[in-house]
């Protein structure tokens, strides 16, 4: 009404749109509905990205643990994210402990122009999952190339980007036979 009376929205159009309002809890609000949207949005992923995905009691519970201040859409991106990477098996704690850096990061990246904060969310977000993938591979690079469904090379890039990033360091990429 505040809007009305300093002449910004239109009094016809409010009571236009407010026939009936619906007053619903924030997501932090309503714990007893987290586990279940979790559950058919996994499922509904799993189904989109062709993956074999469930979730441990224990990933229930971390996800309980979280704030969700984007609600039900916020925890809808999350759980498609990790399900569209996730290799399949299981969903651990782990798995959303890997994602919370990102979902706090987004906030503090809303200060920034756009094409800035999309360049230094791209830039995490390449950085945490070539990590995470040559951990599953246990170091290996050519098995983590598999798994990312990139080549060597490409994946050597990752690195290389990720190593300057925080070191100012470089690596150096071995050369591909074909290449000698």
């Amino acid at each position: 009404m505040a809007k009305i009376k300093a002449g910004t929205f239109r009094e016809e159009l409010y009571y236009r749109l407010s026939a009936v309002t619906v007053k619903i809890p924030h997501l932090r609000e309503r714990t007893e509905d987290i586990q279940h949207l979790a559950r058919f949005f996994l499922e509904r992923f799993s189904r989109r990205y062709g993956k074999s995905l469930s979730a441990s009691p224990r990933f229930y519970e971390a996800l309980l643990r979280e704030r969700w201040p984007g609600n039900v859409r916020q925890l809808k991106n999350v759980m498609e994210r990790l399900t569209a990477l996730h290799p399949g098996g299981v969903l651990g704690p782990e798995d959303l402990e890997e994602d919370s850096p990102k979902m706090e990061a987004v906030g503090s990246l809303s200060t920034l122009p756009w094409k800035d904060a999309r360049e230094q969310y791209l830039v995490s977000f390449e950085s945490s999952y070539a990590q995470a993938v040559l951990a599953r591979s246990g170091g290996n690079v050519s098995a983590a190339a598999r798994e990312a469904g990139v080549d060597r090379k490409t994946f050597y890039a990752l690195l290389k980007r990720d190593r300057e990033q925080q070191t100012g360091e470089s690596i150096s990429q071995p050369k591909l036979e074909s290449e000698e």
